[in-house]
Order: C-alpha cells, then structure tokens, then sequence
C-alpha cells in the first residue's frame, strides 16, 4: 500500500471530523456515537476501503439502531455499496415492511434508476410476504 511505503494516509471524500475520529478509532477503539450516526455512510465506506472490521461491525450496528423511513433506501444502498452485508439485510427487510412508503418517496426511482439487480433483489424480497 502508498500508504504503508510514505507512512502518510491521505483520507479523501470525508469531512475533518470523521478523519479525526477515524484516526481516533485506531487508538482507542472507540467513535463518538453522534458523529458515527451523522457519518454513517463515510465511516462504512472507510472501514471498508481499508478492511477496518471492527468499525466496519460498529458502523453497521448503529445504522441498523437508526434505521427509520427517511434512510431505509439511503442505508440499503450503503450497504451494497460498501459491502456491509448486516445493514444491507436490515434495510431491505425495513424496506419490505416499508414498500408503500417507499414508492411516496420522492427520489427512489432516481436513487435505483441504473441498479436493475437491486430493483430485482428488492421485487424478489417484496414477494415474499
């Protein structure tokens, strides 16, 4: 890894705060729950760029605690995205229970316009009920 050769890591696409708790994460284990909360989806996308499995598993953790109406096709869509296999599942689940709300949303057709297998993975899980 550049990384690893220069011993700098450049974190790109995120604000500085979820750098600074990335870095913090490294050493204490730990990230302010309100800031994973507001940053869920660029801590997912770190833990995964740099295979992070504990961030990975406490980012997904309080994406599923927070999962609402508002960010159930935001979270699936992380969660494919960013191969977060837990949240992911939980979405689409949340979606399943939530499909009439989700067709009211302005937006979705947008947000899965290009995504035909995960138009088809959720038609599938909606016909399950």
């Amino acid at each position: 890894m550049k990384e690893a050769k220069e011993g700098i890591l450049q974190l790109e696409n995120c604000s500085d705060i979820v750098a600074e708790m990335f870095v913090k994460f490294f050493y204490t284990g730990h990230v302010e729950e309100e800031v994973l909360k507001m940053n869920a989806g660029s801590f997912l996308d770190l833990s995964e760029k740099y295979d992070i499995g504990g961030l990975k598993a406490i980012t997904e953790q309080v994406m599923i605690a927070n999962l609402d109406k508002d960010n159930m096709l935001c979270f699936f869509l992380a969660g494919d995205l960013f191969l977060g296999k837990e949240i992911k599942a939980a979405a689409k689940t949340f979606l399943r229970q939530n499909r009439k709300t989700l067709v009211e949303q302005e937006g979705w057709k947008d947000a899965l316009k290009d995504r035909n297998d995960l138009v088809l993975e959720l038609f599938e899980s909606f016909s399950k009920d």
